[in-house]
């Protein structure tokens, strides 16, 4: 069955490619996850938008029990693929909103690079309604802050071949939360303790092919038109192969974590 071509489902698409090229949150943000929620070794833990896995490997080693959920089939695929043979696992394949999940089951709910792509007037509520009293919400995103000396040059290769999503690449947004700050956010659903925030700064060399890949699995370049995304890929191609066949990209992992009330 072919799914819409919805913006929060279209990695889908490059499901294998996004497992291969994506960034995994790095060791430290876990620990502090960890620490922070007061975790143990077989604590029941609901992943929201686990994607292919690349965060609940991370999640398993340190002994949680992870529940994932995930709304593209594709990704859920190679996910239960992965995944599936491990005890501690279990998968649903559904969206955050419908899926059938026990209340106040949980002790801690986490989602990496999925907060923003769910209902803002239902999702802090849902989230409290599945954790247990003393639960805590953990959102972690990997943001690039850095582009190896050459963000100028790709910005001015954006304003000409794609400038709509110009704009879009702006290191430092609100988490993709239409402006407003997670805390913000945490304060005004009423469900939450102020958020203990974290940074790891960290960084990964791709070459030029592994950089383009990486594209191609951000959603807004998937959608965009074709002839002119390929027209850009080209030029980012050029101008990487001119300087050393490859970019450095500076991340820094950000987790916000957050006690029930």
């Amino acid at each position: 069955m072919t799914e819409p071509r919805e913006q929060r489902l279209i990695f889908g698409e490059v499901a294998q490619l996004y497992h291969r090229v994506r960034p995994r949150p790095p060791v430290g943000v876990v620990t502090d996850m960890v620490e922070a929620a007061g975790l143990a070794s077989g604590d029941p833990v609901l992943e929201v938008g686990a994607g292919t896995g690349l965060a609940t490997e991370c999640f398993l080693a340190t002994g949680l029990a992870v529940t994932a959920v995930e709304p593209s089939t594709a990704m859920a695929a190679v996910c239960a693929d992965r995944l599936g043979a491990d005890p501690n696992f279990r998968l649903l394949p559904a969206g955050f909103e419908e899926a059938d999940l026990e209340p106040g089951s949980f002790a801690a709910l986490v989602a990496v690079q999925a907060w923003h792509w769910l209902d803002p007037e239902t999702r802090y509520q849902r989230a409290r309604d599945l954790l247990r009293s003393g639960g805590h919400l953990a959102l972690i995103w990997n943001r690039p802050v850095a582009h190896g000396g050459l963000r100028g040059l790709l910005d001015d290769l954006y304003e000409r071949h794609l400038p709509e999503l110009a704009g879009n690449r702006t290191p430092g947004q609100k988490e993709g939360l239409g402006g407003r700050s997670v805390p913000d956010e945490m304060a005004a659903s009423g469900c939450f303790e102020p958020p203990t925030f974290f940074r790891r700064p960290w960084s990964q060399w791709y070459s030029t092919d592994d950089y383009l890949a990486l594209l191609q699995t951000q959603s807004d370049h998937r959608l965009a038109d074709t002839d002119r995304r390929q027209s850009l890929y080209d030029a980012i191609a050029a101008l990487l192969d001119e300087r050393g066949g490859g970019i450095e990209i500076g991340y820094e992992a950000r987790l916000f974590c957050a006690a029930r009330i």
